[in-house]
Parts: C-alpha cells; structure tokens; sequence
C-alpha cells in the first residue's frame, strides 16, 4: 500500500469516525497527492452557507411542537447546489456537512455542473400523521425560499415522491410561479422520472459489468449478495437478474434469505409489496444479515445503512467485489482490511453517482419544462459512471493507491480548477 494514500492512524483504525473528520481526512490525503493550494483546502472543508429553521407543528391531538430542519449548502462555483432533504429523527448538522461536501466532489467526479447541498428535517415520518408530514415538509421549503431554487439550490428527496411533490408545491406559492427544476425526484406527473428508482440499480449494474469486464469474468452466472432492498438494492437485484447474473443473498432490517439456486427478485418484490418485509418468504432459507453478507458470492452490494461491514466481519467478506451503495457502508478499519485481502471496493463516491445524474437530468429537463425519460436517465447514468470509473481507475494504477483515494484526487483536481479561474 502506498504511505501517500495512508489516512491518519486515528481514522485508518477507527469503526465508527464521524464522517465529517473522515471526509476531511481524505481531502486532506489528495490535496497532498496533488500538491494543493492550502487556501483551496480550507475553502472545501468547510460549508458555504448554513441554515437553521424552526417550524411549529398542531399536531392532530392539540400538542404544539417545534420541529428543527437544516439545509447546508457546501461549494456553489460549478454552478448550483443540489441534494436531498432527510426526514429523520437523528439527522445532525455534521453529517449534513460531510454529505454536501461529498455531494460536491461527486459532481465534480461525473462532470456535473453543480454542487452539493443536504438538508433535513428532524422527524421521525413513522410517528407522524399524513397531514402532520405533509404541513412540516411544506413549511420547510416555504422557509428556504429565499436560499433555493434553480439556480441557487435544488432541493431533492432520498425517494420519497410524496415529500418532493409537497416541496414543489410550497416553493411555487412561495416564488410566485412553477419552477420544475427547484425540486427533483419528483412524481411523474409533475416532471419527475417514471420509475426513477431504475437509475440507482443501472449505475450498480454499470459498475458492476465495467469491473467484471476488466477481469475478463462475465456478468451472467455472477453470483451477487445485496444486503438493503430499497429502492437501491431493490432495483439493482431485478436488474442484475435480467442481466443474467444470480442473486444468492439478500438481506432488509427484518432478517436475510439466501438460495444457492438463485433467488427471483421479481417474485420477492411482489411479497415485498404485500408484506414489507422479507421475513416470512416461502422460496429461500431464512438467514441472518451476517449470514448475508458472509455468503458465497462473487460481488457483494452493500446498499443498506452506514457501517454495516466492519473490522469484525470484513476477514469474512467472500465477495472479490464490493460495491458500497450507501454512504459509509464500510467503516475505514475494514477497508484497510478488504484490500490487504485483495478484494476490490467501489467507494460510496462511485456507488451512490447515480442518484447524483439523475438529479442532474431531471433538473436540466426541468428548465426547459420538459420531462426526461427513463431511458434518457439511465444513458446518461452509465456514461457519467463509466467515464469516471475509467479515470478513476486510470488515477488508481498511476498512484498504486485504492479506487477512494483516487477518486477523491480526480474529484479535488477538477474542483481546484475551477476555483482558480474564479
């Protein structure tokens, strides 16, 4: 391993580092690699601008409460900001902050002329009401008019269709006009991309295909293990499946299945629809999520939560291929340990692009008032993904350091450019 690409012991080492110190470390690493400018650093680990909003809420009982939401907005010089609203109940500043940064160095990475921005509202969606979500999303958006929109920062949605409708609607009040391309991600009907979920699994599947393909391995008869069957997961196991490839293992909050024989993801998105949950599903082996993430397969797609493989099961790992579909899938201590093994990993950076270009597409149809088609996305998520993948892998073999070190030196060199020139 080359001692350029090395993080500080205290991060390399760590399981659970807080992932602004993270990101900041890896900035930091190929600002080195690149010999940057120290006032470039210091712009890019640190948010442009960010807001604090407090929105009252009746609930339908009579209880008056106060909800807080954030918005951070990171880096505007490629042009404007954009990134999703997080409806959580432990949404915190800090990770905002490393998620817009990241956002920024992805768009960048793909070519994208944008930025990265991140909000949220700290809720929790499953304790509220219709009405109570529906009134909390609007008043967000209704209380960021003055710092979003088109051309400023394009509000999106982690797929919750419902709450990118509501955003549009309350910004268009708000502004006095539609403005299509102020929020993506939303339904078809209002702009947004039929099945826009597909782009997701299409830029795993993209990835997967490239990385097989440089090992001369064909895609058909792969056997694949997912752990995270939403709207990422879900998406890339039908894909991969039609592709020819064999999903092994899956795995949701609820439990895992495995099936040595394959799995039919069409069939289990069908039980998913019913019962939300894989448990209980007649056509595989009930199985534990380590079951599924330790299981005999070829690529193995994390696409569930943050720190879900670590130093304790990364030695166990029997995939050659990771693809880190989520931010932070995997915790610094256990790549140090995937790679001394030999085995491959798709940095988050890569893995999560294609919401990123999809994004991007629909915002770009949006100022047009056109709509964008499912086909139009998913072309433009393989050719973004795939001309970044080759330079980062191209950054990656010059460099002799892992496919995270290199895209953050691609991601850095083109966002440094920029800001000399302005």
């Amino acid at each position: 391993m080359n001692p350029s690409e090395l993080l500080p012991p205290e991060i390399a080492e760590l399981e659970e580092a807080e992932p602004l110190l993270e990101l900041n470390a890896h900035l930091e690493q190929a600002a080195r690699t690149l010999d940057l400018e120290d006032w470039i650093v210091q712009r890019l680990k640190h948010a442009e601008r960010e807001i604090t909003v407090n929105l009252p809420l009746t609930r339908d009982d009579g209880e008056a409460v106060t909800c807080t939401g954030y918005r951070v907005q990171h880096c505007s010089v490629h042009g404007p900001c954009v990134g999703p609203v997080l409806l959580s109940p432990e949404a915190q500043l800090a990770h905002l902050r490393a998620l817009a940064a990241q956002i920024s160095l992805q768009c960048a990475l793909l070519g994208l002329p944008m930025a990265g921005s991140a909000g949220a509202l700290v809720c929790d969606p499953e304790q509220l009401s219709e009405r109570e979500l529906r009134r909390l999303v609007k008043d967000y958006a209704a209380a960021l008019r003055d710092c979003v929109g088109p051309y400023k920062d394009v509000l999106a949605t982690d797929g919750n269709e419902f709450a990118a409708a509501w955003m549009h609607q309350a910004l268009a009040r708000a502004h006095g006009k539609v403005e299509p391309a102020a929020v993506v991600g939303k339904p078809a009907v209002l702009g947004g991309v039929a099945e826009g979920a597909s782009a997701a699994g299409a830029g795993v599947l993209a990835l997967i295909e490239q990385a097989l393909a440089e090992q001369a391995r064909p895609l058909p008869g792969t056997r694949v293990a997912i752990q995270g069957l939403g709207k990422v997961g879900g998406s890339a196991a039908r894909l991969l499946h039609a592709a020819g490839a064999k999903v092994v293992a899956v795995a949701d909050k609820s439990g895992g299945l495995c099936r040595d024989s394959g799995l039919d993801p069409d069939a289990l998105h069908g039980y998913l629809q019913r019962s939300r949950f894989v448990l209980g599903y007649p056509d595989a082996e009930a199985a534990s999520n380590a079951d599924v993430l330790e299981s005999a397969c070829d690529v193995l797609i994390a696409a569930a939560a943050g720190r879900q493989i670590n130093q304790q099961n990364a030695p166990r790992i029997q995939a050659s291929l990771v693809i880190e579909a989520v931010h932070g899938a995997i915790t610094p201590a256990a790549e140090k340990i995937l790679r001394n093994r030999g085995i491959t990993v798709a940095p988050d950076i890569l893995g999560t692009a294609a919401a990123t270009v999809a994004w991007f597409v629909e915002w770009q149809h949006g100022i047009h008032f056109a709509a964008a088609t499912v086909s139009e996305v998913q072309a433009a998520v393989r050719t973004r993904l795939l001309e970044a993948w080759r330079a980062v892998r191209k950054q990656a073999g010059r460099d002799a350091v892992s496919l995270r070190a290199a895209a953050y030196t691609v991601a850095l060199g083109r966002l440094a450019a920029g800001m000399r020139v302005l």
